[in-house]
């Protein structure tokens, strides 16, 4: 087991160690701290639990797992392949029930979330609901552990209080209401909820031979690059489906698109229906901002500062 220095850990138990002298740092992984509880994640050996700013063990290391940080006061943890949640004060929220809901990971140059993979992850609470797996199907339950949709299909990518994407096979998406009513059809290749606004995407005839998958989040599926564009809830398009990933940025009738095959991004402008590159002669620095902040001030974003 490697020991952990404080400056490995966070600046403000670093201050506390340095003010107080002690060090009792013995653990193999320790999380940021969480502002809400203001605990963190540790692991000794494989095994998770919490502790608080003053290094005591708050929640006892049993977890096979854990989450990175509390959501909500609760904590994702993992024990016997099942996931549950606790509390702050080692109470059992919700039961060890869960399987994995996902595992990220790169097949023959394409991006894939599985749910059936054994190493997965959990889900965070977000306005007391979170995602879970059971039999590889995705559902929503509360803090109550009360199933708020059920588990019908094999990725819900997103909701809203109306509205979940859903998919059958995470190849097709559609968008259903909390009836399981299909309000649009299971014809997106991708399909998330973005405010008032759906992003959508298709399979382009764009051919991808090398896949870098982290250059701004771009999606190749057999050897095809996936478009993005934006459309509303009645399917109406807003973007075409365009911007070589999915597009984040839409501000009155602009929308921050991404070209993969130039590498840069480019405004799509909804009134005009024109497209707007920064000035080729426009010379990009080390950090390859200034074309970016181009865009974004035609954007009227704030500039990134490296």
């Amino acid at each position: 087991m490697r020991k952990i220095e404080p400056r490995e850990i966070d600046d403000d138990l670093f201050t506390y160690f340095e003010n107080t002298g002690e060090y009792p740092i013995d653990w193999e992984q320790v999380a940021l701290f969480d502002e809400e509880t203001n605990l963190a994640v540790v692991s000794v050996d494989g095994i998770y639990g919490a502790i608080n700013r003053q290094g005591e063990i708050v929640i006892p290391l049993v977890y096979d797992y854990a989450m990175i940080k509390f959501s909500e006061g609760l904590l994702g943890v993992k024990k016997n392949n099942k996931w549950g949640y606790i509390d702050t004060n080692h109470e059992i929220v919700i039961p060890f029930e869960y399987d994995n809901i996902a595992d990220y990971k790169f097949e023959n140059g394409e991006y894939w979330m599985k749910n059936d993979s054994i190493l997965g992850i959990a889900d965070y609470f977000r306005g007391n609901k979170v995602f879970v797996c059971k039999n590889r199907k995705i559902g929503l339950i509360n803090n109550k552990n009360e199933i708020l949709f059920p588990f019908i299909y094999k990725d819900i990518s997103s909701c809203n209080e109306k509205y979940l994407t859903v998919s059958f096979d995470k190849l097709k998406y559609g968008l259903v209401d909390f009836t399981n009513k299909t309000v649009l059809p299971f014809n997106y290749d991708l399909l998330n909820i973005n405010g008032d606004y759906l992003n959508f995407a298709e399979l382009s005839e764009v051919t991808v031979e090398s896949y870098d998958s982290g250059v701004n989040f771009t999606i190749v599926r057999e050897n095809k690059l996936i478009k993005h564009g934006i459309m509303d809830f009645a399917g109406n398009i807003i973007v075409p489906a365009i911007s070589g990933s999915e597009i984040r940025n839409f501000i009155d009738g602009k929308a921050m698109c991404y070209d993969y095959e130039k590498q840069e991004f480019f405004i799509y402008d909804t009134d005009s229906n024109e497209i707007i590159f920064a000035p080729e002669d426009l010379i990009e620095n080390e950090s390859e901002t200034n074309k970016v902040n181009y865009i974004r001030e035609k954007m009227g974003m704030e500039p990134v500062v490296y």
